[in-house]
């Protein structure tokens, strides 16, 4: 199993921008955590 970690780097309207590594992914915020907003570090497993 791979574990990353994702930092909510900005939230833009409906549109939250995630740091993942080196880049930088648009996301809806609606699909966050509950609670999580702007440098909530949030974990990921694949």
């Amino acid at each position: 199993m791979e574990h990353m970690k994702i930092v909510v780097d900005r939230i833009e309207g409906s549109v939250a921008v995630l740091e993942v590594g080196n880049e930088y992914v648009n996301f809806p915020v609606a699909a966050l955590p509950k609670g999580a907003g702007e440098g909530a570090v949030l974990a990921f497993t694949l």
